[in-house]
């Protein structure tokens, strides 16, 4: 169940990024139109955009990867310092059966989920950059 929501998390995180970038390619479309009168080819504009979004998967994915297992390692430091800093029992132990938060890092889990971060970043990355690729110099250029 937990690597079902964590999906889901992947999928949000995915969503805000082709969101990112249809934004960018409805802003720059005048730059990619100069660019194309230029002589540079549906390819090339698809390719920057492409580069664009595997970059920001990559960073994503790393920054989630990172935060992620350190949080992990440290929850109960973590846990415990909130608890002595904001006076209060997270977990009382006569409420719930346990009175700690246990955790434990899969590795495989960490590669499934960062491997499909990365996947599905990179396919989101696919419509916006073909968008670009289809942009028109003469109808993008029109009005400017």
């Amino acid at each position: 169940m937990m690597g079902f929501i964590l999906f889901l998390i992947v999928l949000v995180a995915a969503f805000s990024v082709i969101i990112a970038m249809i934004m960018v390619v409805t802003e720059k479309q005048s730059d990619i139109a100069i660019l194309r009168t230029l002589g540079a080819s549906s390819g090339s504009i698809m390719k920057i955009f492409l580069v664009q979004g595997t970059t920001i998967g990559t960073f994503g994915v790393l920054l989630g990867v990172v935060s992620g297992i350190l949080l992990a390692v440290n929850v109960e430091t973590i846990v415990s310092a909130l608890e002595s800093a904001l006076g209060f029992q997270a977990i009382n132990p006569d409420l719930y059966y346990i009175s700690r938060l246990p955790s434990d890092v899969h590795w495989q889990d960490v590669t499934l989920i960062a491997s499909f971060a990365f996947v599905i970043t990179i396919l989101f990355a696919l419509f916006p950059a073909w968008r670009a690729s289809k942009v028109q110099p003469a109808e993008a250029l029109r009005y400017e």
